[in-house]
């Protein structure tokens, strides 16, 4: 379903849960960062694709459905280059998996450019700071009742990205 980016058909992860929580000048650096490490990535020196952000589950935190204001030049350098980065990003339960996806998809639509081609990098079950609970073995769960799960998420909470190719897997 996909085919090969970049040399060597490889996608090179660039960046793991940025602090999101940092004051403006520093997530104005990452985004400037970043947009500059997509625009070298695809310039002929180079010619690779970038796994851009793995925002942790949460990160950004969502303001009224949208993602943050800084976002915005990530999102539109993304659209720029949409044949070659991707967006990765990480969701885990007891959060909400889609709530990133959704904001993501709304910023998009209100930016009118097309939503980036997403890969989930990390996913699974994680400590909500509610217990002490991480991970689907201390929860009791079974590997086989994991597999289980990881594929009825796919055929339910993920269908309908997956369908459109905006998010093309999960890792």
């Amino acid at each position: 379903r996909t085919r090969a980016y970049g040399k060597n058909g490889l996608i090179a992860y660039f960046g793991n849960e940025p602090d999101t929580k940092a004051g403006i000048d520093d997530l104005n650096r990452l985004v400037d960062h970043t947009c500059e490490a997509m625009d070298l990535a695809a310039s002929r020196d180079f010619d690779m694709a970038l796994c851009v952000c793995n925002f942790g589950i949460g990160h950004p935190k969502p303001e009224n459905g949208y993602l943050p204001a800084w976002m915005n030049p990530i999102l539109l350098k993304l659209a720029e280059h949409h044949n070659r980065h991707v967006y990765g990003l990480h969701v885990y339960l007891p959060m909400d998996i889609r709530e990133h996806l959704k904001a993501l998809e709304k910023s998009c639509e209100r930016l009118k450019i097309p939503m980036p081609r997403c890969v989930i990098t990390e996913w699974g079950f994680d400590n909500d700071n509610t217990n002490d609970l991480n991970g689907f073995k201390s929860r009791g769960i079974s590997a086989e009742n994991f597999a289980e799960w990881c594929i009825d998420v796919c055929n339910d909470d993920f269908r309908d990205w997956l369908k459109t190719g905006n998010l093309l897997g999960i890792c």
